[in-house]
């Protein structure tokens, strides 16, 4: 069985304490996770690339329930400080943390010759 679930957030917040000084802050999250199969069907000649036979519409054949995870964190902090007229100091930072998890049967059959594994975090 095939399940999907997805959340995402963002939330800005900006503050401008004086005039010359202006603050945002953003912060958004994404997640995305399936569990038990895949989320794609073949097409009308199966997987061609092993001679498979197309199974019926929404079933595949697979010895791997496939699975996937994603988690995505943003995080960006904008701050403008105009020192006069003429000039204005800018500071931009920013942070991105992506978490994937993944179990996938590329050869979508009941053999095990195709599979792949992803355990990886990107900051």
């Amino acid at each position: 069985m095939y399940s999907k679930d997805t959340i995402y957030s963002r939330v800005k917040l900006r503050a401008t304490p004086t005039d010359a000084l202006d603050i945002s802050l953003l912060l958004s999250y994404f997640s995305y996770e399936t569990d038990g199969g895949t989320n794609m069907n073949l097409g009308p000649r199966g997987a061609a690339m092993f001679m498979l036979p197309t199974p019926s519409h929404r079933q595949i054949s697979s010895d791997n329930d496939g699975k996937q995870s994603t988690d995505t964190d943003i995080e960006s902090l904008h701050v403008s400080y105009d020192i006069n007229d003429s000039m204005t100091l800018t500071s931009i930072s920013s942070r991105k943390k992506t978490t994937f998890d993944g179990a996938m049967d590329f050869d979508f059959s009941p053999m095990h010759i195709m599979h792949g594994f992803q355990d990886d975090t990107n900051v």
